[in-house]
Formats: structure tokens, sequence, C-alpha cells
């Protein structure tokens, strides 16, 4: 998992474990305007923990469905700076 700018825009890809083939994009956080900082993957490896500053002041965390629509939603939301997921 990693964050990287293919569009000009950065968002979150994954790439297979031995390393065939491209990465492929996960995330579309350009609706939301937020720039995913990756965090955790959940244990079944079905969603992806990640952080985006919020207002410019702060950071929330978010978490996406790796195999569904691209949308993510928040997790953790407050008037703290939420940084990591573990």
């Amino acid at each position: 998992m990693r964050t990287a700018s293919a569009s000009g825009r950065l968002e979150l890809y994954r790439r297979r474990h031995d390393g065939v083939g491209q990465p492929v994009q996960i995330s579309n956080t350009n609706a939301e305007r937020l720039v995913p900082f990756p965090n955790a993957v959940t244990p079944d490896n079905k969603h992806v923990i990640f952080r985006a500053s919020v207002s410019g002041a702060k950071n929330d965390l978010f978490i996406l469905d790796m195999d569904g629509d691209k949308k993510s939603r928040p997790l953790l939301s407050s008037e703290h700076d939420e940084v990591n997921a573990e």
C-alpha cells in the first residue's frame, strides 16, 4: 500500500506482494478533496485505513473498501488530530 501520483493527484495504490503487475489505484478521493496517507490494512485485507488532512489543520482517519466503489468514509473524526490507526 502506498500513496502515489499517476494523474497529478495523490491517491492510494496497492501492488501484489510478489511484485507482479502494475500498481492498482484503489482510492478516488478527489470529490472529498482528501490527500490519503495509508496507516493500516484490516486483517481480512478488505479495507485500508488512512489519514487525511481536513480543514488544513488536523488529520482524521478514514476507511476505504479496497474492492468496492473506492469511496472513503470517516472512521474517526474529532477536534483532535488523529494520525495512527494502530
